[in-house]
């Protein structure tokens, strides 16, 4: 029997590891550890960036939420386990599911007007158009607490040091 794959030993180790590290120690290392989430891939073309998340047996227009906020791409949902199975029933367990929320950060000069969102085969592919022209450029003008050129120009410059205690003075 192979020990890897037999529930009991799983169950065995888990209850030895409570044990030994109390079930609070699970609690405060779950902050700590990376949360699941939908594999994602972000591409580019000239004019274009997409988006494009697995989201297998989901009904998006149901239990999927996409905006824009601050120059990110934000994702929420839940993908349902489709299958009725126990956790402790799993020997491997890879695959996401539950709920998410994803943030995607989007580089400069994409627009969120004309997003569009298409779902097929299991993907979520957002689509955003890409600015070609440069972002607008302003002028500031700079004050300067300086006194003007005219006035600075007509006071007179002294190329020897100052000497008001006599020092240099024969």
């Amino acid at each position: 029997m192979n020990d890897f794959r037999d529930r009991t030993f799983w169950k065995k180790l888990r209850s030895q590891a409570d044990r030994t590290l109390g079930e609070q120690f699970w609690q405060d290392m779950s902050g700590l550890l990376p949360t699941q989430q939908p594999r994602t891939d972000v591409y580019a073309t000239a004019d274009r960036l997409y988006v494009v998340i697995e989201l297998p047996g989901c009904r998006p227009e149901e239990s999927v939420k996409l905006s824009v906020h601050k120059n990110a791409l934000h994702v929420r949902g839940d993908i349902p386990c489709r299958y009725p199975i126990e956790e402790d029933d799993r020997i491997v367990a890879e695959r996401f599911f539950g709920q998410f929320h994803r943030v995607i950060d989007l580089p400069s000069g994409i627009s969120a007007e004309g997003m569009k969102a298409r779902y097929r085969d299991g993907l979520l592919t957002v689509e955003f158009v890409r600015r070609t022209e440069p972002d607008n450029a302003v002028d500031i003008a700079i004050e300067s607490e300086e006194p003007a050129a005219e006035a600075r120009d007509a006071e007179p410059v002294r190329s020897e040091p100052s000497d008001p205690a006599g020092f240099y003075s024969e």
